[in-house]
């Protein structure tokens, strides 16, 4: 049986680009909020790593600032892969993200950042 890899299995075109993200686990009893390193993004998801380690099917409420949104892109996102990683002497987890419950008119400016970003990476040649 064939695999499909990762990027077959997208539903939408996604774009290495870190934009400014804030992560929290939903209704914790002592959230706080922690500032992981967005590895890219799709209007379905995105990825990251983080110091924390969350599990696969958990609920995480998200912020992400957005160069066209005054007010951060708001939502909650659905684990659904971790990748253990190891960079040095620095453990760190791979974390895929679906967005849930995002507001179309979010998820349209979403798609139009994605959208440019990629024309414009096309156009740079990467």
């Amino acid at each position: 049986m064939k695999m499909n890899s990762g990027a077959e299995r997208r539903r939408h075109p996604r774009v290495s680009r870190s934009y400014t993200m804030r992560v929290k686990e939903r209704d914790a009893q002592d959230p706080l909020w922690e500032l992981p390193m967005m590895r890219n993004i799709s209007v379905g998801g995105c990825y990251f790593h983080s110091t924390v380690n969350y599990q696969e099917g958990q609920c995480l409420e998200i912020e992400i600032q957005l160069p066209v949104l005054r007010e951060p892109l708001r939502c909650t996102g659905l684990v659904r892969r971790i990748e253990p990683r190891r960079e040095g002497m620095m453990d760190y987890v791979g974390v895929g993200l679906e967005f849930m419950d995002m507001q179309e008119d979010v998820k349209q400016k979403l798609k139009e950042v994605v959208d440019f970003t990629l024309a414009r990476q096309q156009k740079e040649g990467h």
